[in-house]
């Protein structure tokens, strides 16, 4: 009977541990993105210091940003919209 004691304890104890974790991912959820990408030339080259803008058209709200030396770009933290 002892045996079974400890059994039960350590499924409930395994139970709860995963209830924990999932809970725990759940809240690592996000309403936000990335967006990033790579402006070229019509000859294939990176473009840097090419400015690039995002227009949340939902908010109102535009954001600016510029490449790097290879062409890339970078808006972190977008809500999603259209």
């Amino acid at each position: 009977m002892r045996a079974a004691r400890i059994s039960c304890a350590a499924v409930s104890c395994c139970i709860a541990v995963i209830l924990i974790f999932c809970s725990a991912l759940a809240f690592a959820q996000t309403d936000s993105g990335t967006v990033s990408g790579r402006v070229l030339d019509p000859a294939g080259r990176s473009v840097p210091g090419a400015k690039v803008r995002l227009i949340d058209i939902d908010r109102g709200i535009a954001e600016q940003s510029a490449t790097n030396n290879a062409g890339l770009y970078t808006f972190r933290a977008v809500h999603p919209g259209r």
